[in-house]
């Protein structure tokens, strides 16, 4: 049975982020391009993978 406070906490946390404009999208990546995240985490480049695929996005898409 899952962790009820557990739960709550995640709900919250994503009602937060859309309450700030941020939505969720879930893809399927290769193996070698979810390497290269975890490697840049590693490395210290980022503090978590939702933050280096979100820069990459960025860095994409988004015009400056």
């Amino acid at each position: 049975m899952p962790d009820t406070q557990s739960h709550a906490r995640v709900k919250r946390l994503r009602e937060a982020r859309k309450a700030s404009g941020q939505r969720e999208m879930n893809v399927w990546v290769p193996a070698h391009v979810q390497k290269a995240i975890e490697k840049a985490v590693e490395e210290g480049r980022f503090p978590s993978r939702r933050l280096a695929i979100v820069d990459a996005l960025e860095r994409q898409f988004v015009e400056k």
